[in-house]
């Protein structure tokens, strides 16, 4: 009975990591070792939001740049600086990480002005963002009129 319960629980872990298709979404990762590298390319609100209990921490907004639309689910790239305003006018600015990822504890009130910068050169989405799930629209396969993952200007 215990075994089947376990893997109950992993099963239904799995099917998050999932959208809607039979290929993970983003990079193999190793779920023993969570932390600011996992999981690159996936909806990060989709257990980081307040309204879900897939982990303790919750963020206001989260995703992942990459170098190119065409790069790979696991060929993020660090260094670009993220800005967002929220409709309140908070302004919270965030950098990617080695593979990519960025997000922020602080809660945001949509609508969201977003933008990315790198090396001087500013790109700014061109219509307010409806929530911080960030990678749920910019991926491999667009969503909403996204123009495909998140890249640097």
């Amino acid at each position: 009975m215990k075994n089947l319960i376990v893997a109950s629980l992993v099963g239904a872990l799995l099917s998050a990591c999932y959208a809607g298709t039979s290929e993970p979404v983003g990079v193999v990762f190793d779920r023993n070792a969570p932390g600011p590298t996992m999981r690159a390319g996936e909806n990060c609100l989709a257990c980081h939001a307040e309204d879900r209990s897939g982990s303790s921490v919750k963020w206001g907004f989260g995703g992942t740049v990459y170098p190119s639309r065409t790069a790979g689910a696991d060929e993020g790239v660090g260094g670009a600086t993220i800005v967002v305003e929220d409709a309140t006018g908070k302004v919270v600015r965030v950098t990617a990480n080695s593979v990519g990822n960025f997000w922020s504890p602080e809660k945001v009130q949509a609508p969201l002005s977003i933008q990315i910068e790198q090396g001087g050169r500013v790109r700014k989405m061109p219509i307010p963002g409806p929530a911080g799930t960030c990678n749920s629209c910019h991926s491999k396969v667009p969503v909403g009129g996204a123009q495909g993952v998140i890249v640097p200007p």
